[in-house]
């Protein structure tokens, strides 16, 4: 399917919907999922007026050139009762470009009292093909605002200013680039301080996956990831990338690795 024609951003969401329905580029998934930027397939139906009514779930797929129609949901009376949202791109490529940074900001100028599930920049895969992650800008401001997430995935590049609490978060995600990928920018050593930093209580599964990006001498790892404090509801902890060797061998041995029933995959092995 080639790429559709982007829909005029200063109509409202509902009219910048409907002409994507014209080209047949939005469908309702199997469990429910409104999908904004995709071909019809197999299992996946038509949106009837009836469905939109109940959506609770929403997935913007058309990269960087969705944007109109993102910042127009984000205005309009969905962002009061979205529970799960995703943005990026899909194989499908029916939008083009990475820089997310503006959707970041167009989150920020709402309020999202429903949501509990939030993934930023990433690849939907309809195809068995390797997708690009793009550039998310900065994210603590909103993160702030997101008091009852309990699932968040981010895809990409990213900056992140100061810790954040997000006291009911059960699941963070986070990876630089696409499975089988490969990227030459990494996080700067603030960000990935901060994002170790993040006072997160509530969470039981942790994924960080820098890939092969680094910075020299390697990212350092903040103290307070040795205390037995950190994390305290924590079950599975996933920690990749190029760590310093010593801070490697503090994390391996502090009070949270030797946590009995905790599933541990650090720095590239099993423990």
């Amino acid at each position: 399917m080639a790429a559709v024609e982007i829909p005029n951003s200063s109509l409202s969401f509902d009219q910048q919907l409907s002409v994507l329905l014209e080209q047949n580029a939005c469908c309702v998934s199997p469990d429910g999922e409104l999908i904004i930027g995709t071909q019809l397939r197999e299992g996946y139906q038509p949106p009837t007026l009836s469905q939109l009514d109940n959506v609770r779930h929403v997935a913007f797929w058309l990269g960087e050139q969705g944007l109109g129609i993102f910042q127009a949901f984000c205005r309009s009376p969905w962002a009061e009762q979205i529970a799960w949202l995703r943005f990026g791109s899909s194989t499908d490529a029916l939008g083009g470009g990475r820089d997310y940074a503006s959707f970041v900001q167009a989150m920020q100028q709402s309020e999202w009292p429903a949501l509990v599930g939030l993934s930023l920049g990433e690849v939907e895969h309809f195809q068995n093909t390797v997708g690009e992650f793009g550039q998310l800008g900065e994210l603590s401001a909103l993160l702030e605002q997101l008091a009852n997430l309990q699932a968040l995935a981010i895809h990409g590049h990213f900056e992140l200013a100061r810790p954040c609490h997000l006291p009911q978060l059960r699941e963070l995600s986070v990876a630089l680039c696409d499975e089988g990928g490969i990227t030459d920018v990494g996080l700067s050593q603030l960000t990935v301080s901060n994002l170790l930093s993040c006072r997160l209580d509530s969470v039981e599964h942790l994924y960080i996956d820098l890939a092969e990006s680094e910075i020299d001498g390697g990212y350092r790892i903040p103290s307070q990831c040795f205390s037995a404090d950190q994390w305290p509801s924590l079950q599975e902890l996933l920690i990749n990338g190029e760590f310093r060797f010593s801070d490697q061998a503090k994390l391996l041995r502090s009070p949270i690795a030797q946590r009995p029933n905790l599933s541990r995959h650090l720095f590239g092995h099993a423990h």
